[in-house]
């Protein structure tokens, strides 16, 4: 595995271990320091933005907020329905939040005013085991598997009457839990499961061109979690990789980098990016 430590990727982080925290950049990674506590255990999966601000789904049924100018989380509200596996997908418009299990579900989480609002979206038309959602402007991507094969389906939610759309998948073999992250307009997508194996494959979706493939990292992913950072990257971390390490892929130059910046083991269970700062949803305890 290629250890060598990258400048282009330091860049700023948040670290959510049961707290949130921020990171300033140094030369070989990232330094994490601890933030405000959680007030409550996070659904996985349960964490993104909306209107700038940072939502916690809640597996008590709450909703919380960290303000972007804030330094403490609050309850904006509660999600009484809310099923018991999601995925998020960070939108222009809100915070999607999708569960693709028997019962299929779709939701927009939005704050206006310090309130919470929750608007109903149209549900998948069928269950997706192992689902992941990305968001890109005003689209939702949902990835996962469905009867043994793969599943990838996009709602628009600048449509008149928003409708899932099945669009042509991957040529990989159908996988749960694979990292999803935007690039450039793009679906970037790695790992995860088959019959109990992580997978190390990537691909990326073009609305007009399709798949291609990608480089494929140095090791096997499994159920991993990938989010964007800066211009070029995009970080990959949980699956295969040692917990205490990001993957790091380079999307000009299709090549990947390991970074040993995590300051203990993470298990990391949702992720937030804005630029060159991210969020990590971790169950694993407080920061030390």
């Amino acid at each position: 595995m290629n250890d060598r430590i990258d400048p282009l990727i330091a860049a700023l982080g948040w670290l959510a271990v049961a707290v949130a925290g921020h990171a300033a950049p140094v030369e070989d990674g990232f330094r994490f320091d601890e933030g405000p506590a959680l007030p409550t255990e996070v659904m996985e999966g349960g964490l993104g933005r909306a209107q700038g601000d940072l939502l916690a789904l809640g597996a008590d049924r709450t909703v919380d907020v960290l303000p972007s100018d804030g330094d403490a989380w609050e309850e904006a509200g509660r999600w009484e329905n809310a099923p018991e596996a999601i995925d998020t997908a960070e939108t222009d418009r809100g915070l999607v939040a999708v569960s693709g299990g028997d019962t299929p579900s779709a939701v927009l989480l939005t704050l206006g005013e310090g309130e919470l609002r929750i608007a109903p979206l149209p549900e998948l038309p069928f269950a997706v085991d192992g689902m992941r959602a990305v968001g890109i402007g005003n689209q939702v991507y949902v990835a996962g598997r469905q009867a043994g094969t793969n599943a990838f389906l996009r709602l628009d939610l600048a449509a008149d009457e928003p409708v899932w759309t099945p669009l042509p998948t991957w040529p990989g073999p159908a996988r749960r839990h694979p990292g999803l992250a935007p690039y450039q307009g793009d679906v970037i997508l790695f790992g995860g499961e088959s019959d109990g194996m992580g997978l190390s494959d990537g691909y990326r979706y073009d609305a007009e061109r399709g798949w291609s493939a990608l480089e494929p990292a140095p090791e096997p992913l499994g159920a991993c979690r990938a989010f964007a950072c800066g211009l070029s990257h995009i970080l990959v971390a949980g699956g295969a990789v040692p917990d205490d390490q990001f993957m790091g892929y380079h999307a000009i130059t299709d090549a990947w980098v390991t970074y040993d910046s995590l300051p203990r083991s993470v298990t990391v269970l949702g992720a937030s990016a804005e630029g060159t700062r991210f969020t990590l949803l971790d169950a694993g305890g407080l920061l030390q």
